[in-house]
């Protein structure tokens, strides 16, 4: 007769080193890139042949994301998780990425190459990201700049947006046509 023993809940990773992280069906939870690190390569080491220990495994791999390597501040931790993603690029690597199908080498690269500009930023000091946006946004260019890319800049498309961009500041500010006009007289 056999007895089934209850599983352990596992946590990896302390509270204030990234986003919870709670597997469904796995009793698995983590703290951001420290805790996944951790995580993966404990039960990698704790894996055994069956369905369940798979599936525990699969639901792991594929719970790492992007917004957790980039709040990521512990370079121990990003330097692990490179050698991870590294060694997992590979078929068959028993690094702990698993032989290919949790994810695509596609997607191991990408978080390979986002863990490597972490590092990077980490390493020349720079510890926050900028934000995400258009190269060329005229509502982020300082008046006397705008007046200078009017003048200068090659693109009449461009040159349009940067014009409706300064009347519209000038409007807000009360400074419209109409005002120029009465105080030259």
């Amino acid at each position: 007769m056999m007895v089934a023993v209850p599983m352990k809940s596992r946590s990896y990773g302390r509270p204030g080193d990234g986003r919870p992280v709670y597997l469904q069906d796995t009793r698995i939870s983590f703290h951001g890139l420290p805790g996944y690190v951790e995580a993966v390569q404990e039960e990698v080491a704790d894996s055994r042949a069956a369905s369940t220990s798979y599936a525990r495994l699969h639901a792991l791999y594929r719970s790492v994301t992007t917004d957790d390597i980039r709040s990521c501040f512990d370079l121990a931790a990003l330097r692990r998780a490179e050698r991870l993603f590294d060694l997992g690029r590979y078929e068959r690597s028993h690094s702990g990425m698993g032989s290919g199908d949790e994810k695509r080498r596609g997607e191991i690269a990408g978080l390979l190459v986002e863990t490597r500009n972490q590092i990077a930023r980490l390493e020349r000091g720079i510890y926050r990201v900028r934000a995400k946006g258009p190269t060329l946004d005229p509502a982020r260019i300082p008046d006397d700049r705008l007046r200078l890319l009017i003048q200068s800049h090659r693109d009449m498309d461009v040159v349009d947006r940067l014009r409706d961009e300064l009347q519209q500041r000038e409007q807000r500010s009360g400074k419209g046509e109409g005002d120029r006009a009465e105080v030259s007289r």
